[in-house]
């Protein structure tokens, strides 16, 4: 039986001939094509099902904690930027779908699922887990791990008052001390945050500051 399978790639070249067109297409992994598949071109420019899911997952959240249904929340954000169908939506109307959502659980101190978290890339997540101090890892009431080191017997409420531009990691206590006892590298391999690594290192103000050790 045929298969329709979603893969991405890049495409490298594209000729047109006798009212056929051929692509050369880069594909990364290990996937093989073979006769049977049949491959769906799509526009680069509408919206992905990450970003369709994403949304959804975001209104379903909010709908549960306000205790409205879930349809009313997403034509609600629809109605905010003017899109009247997700059919068609395109990539941009998604992005400003899902920030707006984003922005309005923040204001109004709506949480949001791990399952939903999960599907935020790095910045979202840190950002969120920031915005409700709970742990980047775990879930639980968190502290901030400043990433750039403020130094002994400073109030670490003052300096981030002061100094809102250094850096900081939302971790609760357990993992707090896990990433300090361990290091960074350490820290970083054993829970898979690779994509994570930038917000684990000492901003360049930091290197140059009077608060470094």
């Amino acid at each position: 039986m045929d298969q329709t399978i979603r893969v991405e790639g890049l495409i490298v070249s594209c000729v047109r001939r006798g009212g056929k067109t051929r692509m050369v297409v880069e594909i990364n992994g290990k996937y093989v094509p073979t006769d049977k598949h049949v491959f769906l071109l799509t526009d680069p420019s509408l919206k992905t099902l990450k970003q369709l899911n994403f949304f959804y997952a975001i209104c379903k959240d909010i709908g549960k904690h306000i205790g409205e249904h879930f349809e009313d929340i997403k034509a609600s954000f629809k109605k905010t930027i003017g899109v009247e169908t997700l059919k068609y939506a395109t990539r941009n109307e998604m992005i400003e779908l899902i920030e707006l959502a984003i922005e309005f659980c923040k204001k109004h101190e709506i949480p949001l699922s791990k399952k939903t978290i999960h599907q935020m890339d790095a910045d979202k997540h840190v950002d969120i887990c920031l915005h409700y101090k709970v742990c980047l890892l775990c879930g639980k009431a968190a502290d901030s791990h400043h990433v750039d080191v403020i130094g002994m017997g400073r109030d670490r409420v003052s300096v981030d008052i002061q100094y809102p531009y250094l850096k900081k990691i939302p971790l609760c206590r357990e993992h707090h001390t896990e990433v300090e006892a361990s290091g960074v590298s350490t820290f970083i391999k054993k829970h898979h945050l690779e994509d994570y690594k930038q917000y684990f290192e000492r901003s360049k103000v930091d290197n140059q500051s009077k608060f470094v050790k």
